[in-house]
């Protein structure tokens, strides 16, 4: 019995060494690099045209640390919008127009450590949003208890309406 004590002692003891033994200081895989150098800019541009949105299609940079691809746009409120698009893609998702005048957009590559490029300018003209197309086809008709509310919305897009009554 007495030896079983021991060989549990001597088995902690072994384990708590190599538990010490084992532990160094690692450093730690991150995001954000040193490099403060400036990736190049983004190139061939082209622009598709949506309904309120444009999906703006372009080449990377050679340089290896891009992160990601920024596009810096003005809202019809004043806002500056901010989309970010990965490296794994060469196209980026502008939305939210609710007109169809002509809108510069700002494309940046951004590299590792978070430097931009020199902005590229980029124009797009969005077509009349999904929103304005659905509400002139919109028919109201009062049904019992409420209305009844039909629309025709043929380019398929996300509309939701929501109606508000004042009591």
């Amino acid at each position: 019995m007495k030896n079983l004590k021991y060989l549990n002692y001597c088995y902690v003891l072994i384990g708590l060494f190599y538990l010490l033994a084992g532990c160094k200081e690692e450093k730690g895989w991150t995001l954000l690099e040193d490099d403060q150098t400036k990736p190049g800019i983004v190139q061939n541009t082209s622009v598709t045209n949506g309904y309120g949105q444009a999906t703006i299609h372009y080449s990377l940079p050679s340089s290896q640390n891009v992160l990601y691809v920024k596009a810096e746009y003005v809202m019809a409120n004043g806002q500056t919008r901010i989309v970010k698009s990965s490296t794994y893609k060469n196209e980026i998702l502008i939305d939210g127009f609710p007109d169809t005048q002509k809108h510069i957009v700002k494309l940046y590559a951004v590299n590792k450590a978070e430097v931009a490029s020199d902005a590229v300018d980029v124009t797009v003209e969005p077509k009349t949003p999904i929103f304005d197309l659905v509400f002139g086809q919109m028919k109201i008709a009062p049904t019992f208890g409420g209305v009844r509310i039909s629309s025709i919305n043929q380019e398929k897009g996300d509309v939701v309406i929501v109606p508000m009554v004042d009591s």
